[in-house]
């Protein structure tokens, strides 16, 4: 009985500590759906410890770390509020777990300070200037997260964009994310083809979306990049929320330009 009362006890502790997880705003960001003003905040729960840290410099260059960089990871996520009231909250932590990116299983990265071209490449041995660095750093302005915009073409800015990871070499990987007209919920935006997973797109893609009003094409990988022997083509169509892309792949010639079609599918 002793035994029981002592499990029990255990128990309730665990639940308490957890139930009492400290939570830390990352960024508030105020945006109207449908004519209603909302406002969204992205926030950790639980320790955040660094990644890609200024205090790691030679980690922090490295291409899973670029867009990353001088960052932090814990568990992640985005709540909507309506005159105060939370209405909706959803986990994005999830949405690292199959990409290339310097977070911990089961954490979220995202830039912290935005690492400058004239940073060192190596590390600072000498004290001096090494708090220098560090104190420059920490001066820098939070990196804007939650910056949103239509890229859903619907007429609403109400999505915005997540790096989940880097394809090689520092390819910045992107989703999706927000509500829509369509779907007037928290989501990760997929393809007509394929709505059982999030749209991952390069950064320079989702801009050109952004940019351009009507179908977008766009190269996605091109004849050589890390020893490719095929050049990837994305033709892109979004409208009110909805994305559909076919992906075209050709053959690269001896000189490196783009050869024969090899292959068109719907992505």
């Amino acid at each position: 009985m002793i035994l029981f009362r002592l499990c029990i006890l255990v128990c309730l502790a665990i639940l308490t500590s957890n139930s009492m997880a400290e939570e830390t705003i990352r960024q508030k960001q105020e945006v109207t759906v449908n004519g209603e003003k909302e406002e969204w905040l992205l926030k950790w729960t639980g320790p955040v410890k660094p990644v890609c840290a200024s205090s790691n410099l030679s980690t922090a260059i490295t291409c899973p770390c670029i867009g990353f960089a001088y960052g932090e990871q814990g568990q992640l996520s985005l709540e909507r509020l309506r005159s105060g009231t939370r209405i909706e909250s959803m986990n994005l932590s999830t949405l690292f777990g199959d990409s290339d990116n310097p977070a911990d299983i089961g954490n979220a990265a995202l830039r912290l300070r935005t690492r400058n071209e004239n940073d060192p490449f190596d590390e600072i041995d000498d004290p001096d200037s090494r708090r220098k660095f560090d104190t420059a750093v920490q001066l820098r302005p939070l990196a804007d997260v939650l910056e949103v915009q239509d890229f859903a073409r619907d007429g609403m800015k109400s999505t915005f964009l997540l790096q989940v990871g880097n394809l090689p070499c520092g390819k910045r990987a992107m989703m999706l994310i927000g509500v829509s007209k369509l779907v007037p919920h928290l989501h990760a935006f997929t393809t007509i083809a394929h709505p059982e997973r999030p749209l991952v797109l390069q950064a320079h893609e989702w801009m050109t979306i952004l940019k351009t009003d009507g179908p977008v094409t766009v190269t996605d990988w091109t004849c050589g990049d890390h020893g490719s022997e095929n050049e990837i083509e994305k033709i892109i169509i979004a409208h009110q929320g909805t994305f559909e892309i076919k992906s075209n792949a050709y053959s690269c010639q001896k000189d490196g330009s783009r050869g024969p079609l090899l292959k068109s599918e719907k992505q």
